[in-house]
């Protein structure tokens, strides 16, 4: 009995701690089946967590670029209404896809341009010349451009049309122009607009006097100075007039001396080594058709229009040859500039100091400012820009003065 007993009490023992084993067991098994559930829990908190911010950036993005683009849009409106068309153009070509406006934009923006080229042609035709010339620089720095070249819409196509009336108006028959991408820097940058021409008053130019052809070309020169020159001043480029081509051979005026060179001769020069001769000088070709279209006739290295502006780098000389210092070609200089003010006695002229001048030769350019009353009696300050060339100790020619 006892034996039974005793049995039976091993028994009962055993099962309890067999199942308190068992019970062990599963616990473990839950806590690990518990944790692992969490972690991947965890991970999948962090990346949604990461995608969310991906997308609120993306869509940050997206937002901010439908805010700028609605701006455009809104300025290249602002730009129509005030008739400044090319800008609006600009503007309305930076809509983006994903902005309502579109499409709407697209179509603006090629009607804007129509009408720029319309307004500038009419400015043209009317004789407008100067507003056209700023309107087309004023478009230019508003592009950033550093260069008249520096476009594939051919923005220069205005300044070229008013240099070819200029010299029609100065008898040049058929004339053509193009410029010289090779540009003279001289505190912004200078280029010059050559002359392709059938003649000259109905005259071949090796037909002509050199005197007249000196005397044909310094009066384009002077009407160049008057429009082209004034309404480029203070830009981020100016222009002037270069050589005049003409049945084969080019003709360049400096000091009211001419040089004459043929096409070949010019050729053989660029084919001289770059110390010798401007590398990488390119043209815009004749931008109108006309005697010389297909040609890319190239500039002489050391030819200079009359109406250049003379180097003012370091090396340049602070005397000419007669002698004349800097302050002889500042007081030459405010003669020059009273004589077009309509007060010349409330004059104040910037010191010689202030001024930029500059000598090559016997050619002086004096740049500087002057404060002085207008015909209404307020004083205004004004830019001017005085060239001349001495003759001798005592006479000189005066060359332009040019006041904006």
């Amino acid at each position: 009995m006892r034996r039974k007993i005793t049995g039976t009490v091993g028994s009962v023992l055993l099962c309890v701690l067999l199942l308190a084993g068992c019970s062990d067991g599963a616990s473990t098994a839950d806590s690990t089946a518990v944790n692992s559930v969490s972690q991947s829990s965890q991970q999948e908190t962090v990346d949604t967590t990461a995608t969310s911010e991906a997308i609120s950036k993306e869509e940050q993005e997206r937002k901010a670029a439908l805010e700028e683009s609605e701006r455009k849009f809104k300025s290249a409106e602002n730009y129509q209404e005030g008739g400044e068309y090319f800008k609006a153009y600009s503007l309305y070509q930076k809509v983006i896809e994903d902005d309502s406006n579109y499409t709407e934009a697209q179509k603006r923006a090629t009607e804007m341009l129509d009408l720029y080229w319309k307004q500038q042609d009419s400015l043209v035709e009317q004789g407008e010349y100067q507003t056209a010339i700023e309107n087309t620089l004023d478009v230019m720095s508003f592009l950033n451009m550093t260069s008249p070249l520096d476009n594939d819409m051919g923005l220069e196509r205005t300044i070229l049309q008013v240099a070819e009336k200029l010299a029609k108006n100065c008898g040049f028959t058929n004339p053509k122009a193009e410029i010289d991408a090779d540009a003279t820097d001289w505190y912004s940058k200078i280029y010059s607009i050559e002359i392709e021409c059938d003649g000259i008053n109905g005259k071949t130019l090796d037909s002509m006097s050199k005197t007249k052809i000196v005397q044909a070309h310094e009066n384009l020169s002077e009407k160049f100075n008057e429009v082209i020159y004034r309404a480029s001043f203070g830009t981020f480029c100016r222009f002037l007039l270069g050589d005049i081509h003409n049945n084969g051979k080019w003709y360049s005026v400096n000091n009211s001396s001419l040089a004459i060179e043929t096409d070949a001769e010019r050729e053989n020069q660029d084919e001289e080594p770059a110390s010798s001769a401007s590398s990488g000088s390119e043209k815009t070709g004749w931008t109108t058709g006309g005697p010389g279209v297909g040609k890319v006739p190239s500039k002489s290295s050391n030819s200079t229009s009359n109406g250049s502006v003379p180097s003012t780098t370091a090396g340049s000389s602070s005397k000419d040859s007669y002698g004349h210092t800097k302050g002889d070609a500042f007081a030459i200089a405010e003669k020059a500039v009273k004589g077009k003010l309509k007060s010349p006695s409330t004059a104040k002229f910037c010191s010689v100091t202030e001024a930029t001048i500059g000598c090559s030769g016997n050619t002086w350019v004096v740049r500087g400012w002057v404060d002085a009353q207008n015909g209404f009696g307020a004083t205004i300050r004004t830019q001017f820009v005085v060239t001349f060339t001495f003759a001798s100790k005592d006479m000189y020619s005066l060359d332009s003065c040019i006041i904006t």
